[in-house]
Formats: C-alpha cells, structure tokens, sequence
C-alpha cells in the first residue's frame, strides 16, 4: 500500500457506557478521524461497568471479531500508526495481543494512560504490554506523578503528560459574586467504592444545625449500590436523586449546585467530572487521588488525604463556607480559574500530539 494511504488505528472502550475513561477514547477517536477520515477503530467496550460473565463474553467477543481484520490490514500496510486508550485490569491482555501485531508491522504506537491501578501496585501484565511496545512507544499520562510512576516500567520512556482537562467543555463564566452555598452535588456512576455512602454522611451531619440540600445524579454500578442509596433516599427529603444526566442535563445540574463532592476510594487517576465541574466555578471535594491533587488546591477546593476521614473534613470546609460567603466566593473563582489556565495550557498539548499521531513520520 502506497504511504500516503496509510492511516491510523485506534483501539479503546467507547461509550456506552458512559464513563470518564470512554468520553475520552472518544473524544480522541473524535479528533483523529477529523484530521484523518481514513482512520479506523476498534471497540472493545462492554454492555456495562459491572464485571459479569455476560459483559466479559461480549469483550471477547469483540475481540476475536475485530482481530482477524485488524491483523490482515496490518500485514497489508494499512496502518502506519496505533492508538490505544490503555486498558487499566485484564483488558490489556487484548491491547498486548493487537502490541504484537503493531510490532511486527512496525507502526508507530501511542499508549494513553488512564488507570493509576498499575501504577500504585506493579503489574505483570502491564510490564508485557509496556514491554512489547518498546523503547519507541510514545506514552501520554495524565500528570506529572503518573510520569514518574511510569519509569518503573521503563526507566526512560518517551512520554507526553496531557491533562483530561484538554476533553472538558468550556463553559466559563463569571461567577456570581454573592453567592450562598445551599446544594451539595454527586456525580458519577453511583457505587459504594465510588463513596456514595460519604455522601449520605456528609449531608446528614450538615443539617443537623442547617439547611443543605443534596442532588445525586448519574447511573447505579450494582443493585447493592442501588438498594443502598433508594432506601437512604426515602429518609432524607433533602436528598434528591435525578437518574444518569448527559449533555444538557449535566450542565443544568452543574448550574444548580454550590459543590461537588467526590469521596471515592477507588484508584481514580484524572477524573473528568472534577474539570467539568470547575469550569462552572464549583469547588470539588475529593480524596487524593492519583491525579486529583495537581489539578485541585487549597485555593480552589479540597484534597483530603486518603488515611483521613473524609466526612469531618469535608464538613469542616463547608461550615466554613457557609459561615464565610465571601472566602466560598473567592474559592469558586479561584476554580474556574485554575481549570482556565490548565485546559489552555493542555489544548496546545492535545494540537500539537494529534498532529504527531496522524502524521505518516514522527514530527
């Protein structure tokens, strides 16, 4: 095949369902199909979060339909380069099978790191997929820590650090100069593990002297999840819950809350809802995460470290923010501001890197 009619392939999860980890493989499948309408992709995406028998034989399944194909258009020169939104649990054992065959045919691999699983604990796996790719691969990270965690896989990797921030709206806007802070939000797929019962916590402790109202939104991960937070909701007329929210509903909600809450205890690497939310001036609460403390301060909201319990210091915040609206005021300006000088910062980052992946040479 002529070499200027060589393209890319992307492999990822893509929505549904919906996820910070998906809206990104797609945001990025988005943005090089509009550079290169010739690229292809693959998706490995399940029916939903939870890992049941059903959504790992569908992965399979897509798996062993999509490789055949990609291995024939590869030995035929199809691709000059792979992407790959990079698997954070046994999915990379597809993304290590489609590494070979991008080996074997030399193309240019990217490998975009979304999970801090791998990197808080060592992974075999991992270690075989970073391996496989090589000393070439080009790898995108998240934040700087994330960087420096890579290098125990491979001492001198070539790496890019993009900020999700690069993926948010924008939706800046001045904010209100005397608002009070009345709503407290939660945002994401509603599990357990994603801290859904620190929130309940947090709200009850709240209006035992005073007035704060809740608004949960988003799609529930299990039934426990679920059972849980209908049979809290039924107690509390304070708390609402407004079901999964997308596009127009998401800012509606980003428009009617004060804070955002976000006291998971997963190994969250970068979410996306935290940029979404302080592109509206909403200062986010969160454990530290991953990426989660380079993108929060102390000026413009609050990381809690995760040995703390996160209900009294979260209620010790918003007291204070209540009792003192101007400092809220200040911290939802310092938020928007914050997310303002990343994303502009990370957008030059995101041009210049899909530049780099659809070019048929390295730049």
């Amino acid at each position: 095949m002529n070499k200027s009619n060589r393209t890319v392939c992307i492999v990822g999860v893509f929505p549904p369902p919906i996820h910070g980890f998906a809206l990104v493989n797609e945001a990025m499948k988005n943005l090089i199909t509009s550079l290169d309408p010739r690229a292809t992709y693959i998706n490995l995406s399940s029916l939903s979060l939870s890992r049941t028998i059903p959504n790992i034989s569908i992965r399979l399944f897509k798996f062993l339909l999509n490789y055949p194909q990609y291995m024939i258009f590869s030995i035929l020169n199809k691709y000059h380069t792979l992407y790959i939104g990079l698997s954070g649990g046994f999915g990379q054992l597809y993304d290590l099978f489609i590494l070979i065959i991008a080996k074997i045919t030399n193309q240019r691999i990217f490998l975009h790191h979304h999970s801090f699983s791998y990197f808080n604990k060592y992974n075999l796996l991992t270690f075989l997929v970073i391996k496989i790719a090589g000393n070439n691969a080009t790898h995108i990270v998240l934040c700087k820590l994330m960087q420096e965690k890579l290098k125990s896989y491979t001492k001198i990797p070539l790496c890019i650090v993009l900020s999700n921030s690069a993926f948010s709206i924008n939706n800046f806007s001045k904010t209100s100069i005397d608002r009070r802070l009345k709503k407290i939000g939660f945002l994401g797929n509603i599990s357990i593990e994603k801290g859904i019962k620190f929130f309940f916590s947090t709200l009850n402790e709240l209006n035992s002297n005073r007035t704060i109202n809740g608004i949960i939104g988003g799609p529930f991960q299990d039934k426990i999840s679920e059972t849980f937070t209908r049979n809290e909701l039924k107690k509390y007329s304070y708390i609402s819950y407004i079901g999964p929210i997308y596009d127009k509903e998401k800012e509606d909600f980003f428009k009617t809350i004060d804070v955002l809450l976000m006291p998971s205890v997963l190994e969250e690497a970068e979410p996306l809802v935290i940029h979404e939310a302080m592109s509206h001036g909403i200062p986010v609460i969160a454990y530290d995460k991953g990426c989660i403390p380079e993108i929060i301060s102390d000026k413009s909201g609050l990381v809690i470290n995760k040995n703390l319990q996160f209900v009294n210091n979260a209620i010790k915040l918003i007291n204070n923010w209540i009792d003192n609206p101007n400092v809220f005021n200040k911290t939802r300006n310092n938020a928007i501001n914050n997310h303002i000088n990343i994303k502009q910062k990370n957008e030059v980052i995101l041009e210049k890197l899909l530049l780099h992946i659809t070019s048929t040479h390295h730049i």
